[in-house]
């Protein structure tokens, strides 16, 4: 028995620094595009509660970043992948949607057709199975450090390790089906 007793409180210890640890992340703005060369991902999932007025079920979105920032070039690209397979699987499950007779991939085909008209270049934009990504190169020279790692839309941060990259953003975003607000993205270096 006393054994146990001591590794429930070698694990609870072990558990509490991991917890503090993770807690007290330092981070800082950044103030050099050096600070950023390299590939970052990160990802989130975004859970929607279920509207019953607007026929959305409970439901998630994943988003995954990937961040490059390639010195030599001078080059930043960016790629957001929009993942909407449980958004669909769980779109299907509601009653009013399988009445229709509408199959997952007649439901893609239809929402894959509606993203395809709010871009207007295809090269940024690709269309996957129950996905879809939006890439974005820019090219950094001619900016200076200030103008480039913060405009009105957001700014980076970055962790004491300098392994991790924030991405803070200004005005919130939101899918607008009743979604959480994101205000911010990690980033891991990989």
């Amino acid at each position: 028995m006393k054994k146990i007793t001591v590794l429930i409180s070698i694990l609870f210890i072990l558990t509490s620094f991991v917890f503090a640890q993770r807690q007290t992340e330092t981070w800082r703005d950044i103030t050099s595009r050096d600070d950023l060369i390299g590939r970052w991902e990160g990802s989130i999932v975004q859970n929607i509660s279920r509207n019953v007025e607007g026929s959305i079920p409970e439901t998630t979105i994943g988003i995954i970043v990937f961040f490059e920032y390639v010195q030599i070039t001078e080059k930043a690209n960016v790629n957001l992948r929009i993942d909407m397979n449980q958004f669909l699987t769980d779109f299907m499950k509601l009653e009013e949607i399988r009445s229709t007779g509408f199959t997952k991939e007649n439901l893609w085909d239809l929402l894959g057709g509606l993203f395809t008209l709010s871009f207007n270049s295809e090269e940024d934009f690709e269309i996957g199975k129950y996905y879809f990504s939006l890439n974005m190169s820019m090219k950094t020279d001619g900016y200076e450090d200030s103008n480039f790692l913060e405009d009105d839309s957001g700014k980076f941060q970055i962790n004491a390790n300098k392994n991790k990259l924030k991405l803070i953003f200004f005005h919130e975003l939101s899918f607008g089906l009743g979604d959480a607000n994101i205000k911010e993205i990690i980033l891991d270096k990989k």
